[in-house]
């Protein structure tokens, strides 16, 4: 009984650095009684998710046989046949877990519910509770998200398309699959028709119209969208009360982020995600979308750069950071991407081409290394491609099918920033039901990559910070970034700046739905100029350790412009002298040649078997 009493005040949030439980429901929620909704309102409920709701005791026993059929036939216990009453009680006292245990006790305490309040009060409260999506419980509030009305201003096929909702919040969100949500919509309709509820001509008129959703920006909270995602994911049903999750939100930084979203100005909308590196904990997530984007996937542009076009090349030797690369109008197969504004760098060095994001490099190295090899490298990282994307070389500039979720892409970066060892980032701590912890994130990593490989792509990034398309952020000198941009000549659909130090991963991108942003607000522009400021919120001065499979080299720039690269050696002058990182796997040779070698060497120090023995460990790379 007091649970029900209280049923708006046990659905919770807390952060993991504050003490403070944050109610789910909106500001301005309210119980609504039942004796102030019209009466389809109810009962497109009833119609749908149990029509003999009136005439039982809480348990449909019908339901219950045919879902006990349907189970011996497909194999397992499935849930099913769980009428309003079951779900009230299931959502307020019990626990998630699919269990006959625990089925029990729902079919125990919903017959004790049934002889202790009215099919008016459970009714009630089971509107009350419900969720919605997108952050949403209780009929009323649902209303007022979507419809800008309250509960009992509501039509026939708007209380449908609420209906529609709970059966899969996400599955049948208006906003993100308005086509699925209609089709489910009309068959509540059917149904309530069926069921006497609505005469024909209400029926008709209703499934006809179009849903008509507010026409105003909607804010609400995008972290604790993507915690329901989440918990979607993870198969841990919260869409009732008596749950308490605790998420892996800083607080102070998510209304840091919050405060940069809502004072700046520019056109569209403007996201930002922020990941603890050593933890995997996200402790940031805000947008201005007017909609769930936990899910939305998002074409990556040149961020994919960096992990299917750079990394697999260092991973397997084929190139150094200071590779000699002409930057210049490439074509495989008829496709033939021009640069940037159609600037060529010529003559450069892949960690310039990286740094300056040349698209003809990108595709020369893909080739190089092949779209089998290079997708499989990249989807140890985190993030999915599409079957058919291993056929299209466009992919060296983010042109895969479906593109790829947000957290998706921090991942990979994260990657890089742990050194090539993968954790999957999460929003979650731990999910407690009737004080019983359900879920508790226990992070599995795995080494996905050299160190070598991570910390040499890293250094190629921070190129791209000091002088290259983020230069904005050239003061930070522990900061390696990668810009992106989707769009054609006619405007930019999607615009990136991701950087990470030792300790954070920052995104931070500018998108539009289905318009376009005007073609000056690029990667390079707008998100980097506030990942300056998210850079200086985080004020992360630590720098990346060295690996022990690293080692620091100067080569000879004369042989570079021959496009050689060749350690320098003790003939060589310092101004032609330049340092980079190598892998040890991986070192140049000082002499080009066996007549170099001979050429540069003191003969009448040594005798010849010495000379001999140092130029083949020289060869070798020994040391």
């Amino acid at each position: 009984k007091n649970t029900f009493e209280n049923i708006r005040n046990t659905v919770s949030i807390a952060c993991d650095n504050c003490n403070d439980d944050i109610s789910i429901f909106n500001k301005n929620s309210k119980y609504v009684k039942l004796s102030t909704l019209p009466s389809y309102v109810p009962l497109s409920f009833v119609a749908t998710e149990d029509k003999r709701f009136f005439e039982h005791n809480g348990i449909d026993y019908k339901r219950i046989i045919s879902s006990i059929k349907t189970d011996l036939v497909e194999g397992g216990y499935k849930e099913g046949a769980s009428t309003i009453t079951q779900q009230l009680v299931k959502n307020s006292h019990l626990t998630q877990d699919k269990t006959i245990k625990r089925k029990l006790n729902e079919i125990r305490l919903a017959i004790e519910v049934e002889n202790n309040y009215s099919k008016t009060e459970i009714l009630e409260m089971y509107l009350n509770s419900l969720y919605f999506g997108m952050s949403v419980y209780g009929i009323d509030n649902a209303s007022l998200f979507y419809f800008d009305k309250h509960s009992e201003d509501l039509l026939v096929d708007e209380v449908a398309v609420l209906v529609a909702i709970i059966n899969n919040p996400t599955r049948y969100n208006p906003y993100n699959n308005y086509d699925n949500c209609i089709k489910r919509r009309n068959l509540v309709l059917k149904r309530m028709y069926d069921q006497g509820y609505i005469s024909l001509e209400e029926y008709e008129k209703a499934k006809g119209k179009k849903i008509k959703l507010v026409d105003k920006e909607i804010t609400f909270n995008h972290y604790y969208s993507a915690v329901f995602s989440e918990c979607e994911k993870l198969g841990i049903d919260i869409d009732g009360f008596n749950t308490n999750v605790i998420t892996n939100m800083d607080s102070t930084l998510q209304n840091e982020v919050e405060k940069i979203i809502e004072k700046t100005n520019q056109p569209g909308y403007l996201t930002i995600m922020i990941g603890e590196n050593k933890t995997g904990k996200i402790k940031a997530f805000a947008s201005n979308y007017p909609y769930d984007i936990s899910k939305s996937k998002f074409l990556p542009g040149s961020t994919i750069k960096p992990v299917l076009c750079y990394a697999p090349l260092l991973e397997y030797n084929e190139i150094y950071v200071c590779s000699p690369v002409v930057d210049e109008r490439y074509e495989i197969n008829g496709y033939a991407p021009s640069n940037f504004s159609n600037k060529y760098l010529g003559f450069t060095t892949q960690q310039d081409s990286l740094a300056f994001s040349s698209n003809a490099v990108a595709l020369k190295n893909i080739e190089k290394i092949g779209l089998t090899n290079a997708i499989s490298f990249a989807e140890k990282t985190g993030i999915k491609f599409d079957k058919n994307d291993v056929k299209n070389y466009s992919i060296a500039l983010g042109g895969v099918k479906h593109g790829f979720t947000l957290k998706e892409i921090l991942t990979s970066f994260m990657t890089f920033a742990r050194m090539g060892n993968k954790i999957e980032p999460s929003f979650i701590n731990s999910i407690y039901q009737n004080d019983k912890c359900v879920f508790a994130d226990k992070k599995t990593e795995k080494q996905v990559m050299k160190d070598s490989t991570a910390f040499l792509t890293t250094q190629m990034l921070k190129s791209c910070t000091s002088y290259g398309t983020a230069r904005t952020l050239s003061s930070f000198n522990n900061v390696a970034t990668k810009t992106g941009t989707v769009g054609n000549d006619e405007g930019n659909d999607i615009c990136y700046c991701i950087s990470y130090t030792p300790n954070y991963t920052v995104l931070c991108c500018i998108s539009k739905k289905n318009e376009k942003l005007p073609l000056n607000i690029t990667g390079g522009t707008t998100p980097t100029r506030v990942m300056k400021e998210l850079l200086g919120i985080v004020n992360d001065t630590s720098d990346f350790k060295i690996p022990n499979s690293v080692i620091k080299a100067d080569i000879d720039l004369k042989y570079l412009k021959n496009s050689k690269v060749v350690l320098a050696n003790s003939c060589t002058l310092e101004k032609n002298k330049k340092s980079y990182y190598f892998s040890r796997a991986n070192v140049p040779l000082k002499y080009n040649s066996f007549d170099d070698f001979i050429n540069n060497y003191n003969l009448f120090n040594d005798n010849h078997f010495s000379f001999f023995n140092r130029f083949v460990n020289q060869q070798l790379n020994v040391a």
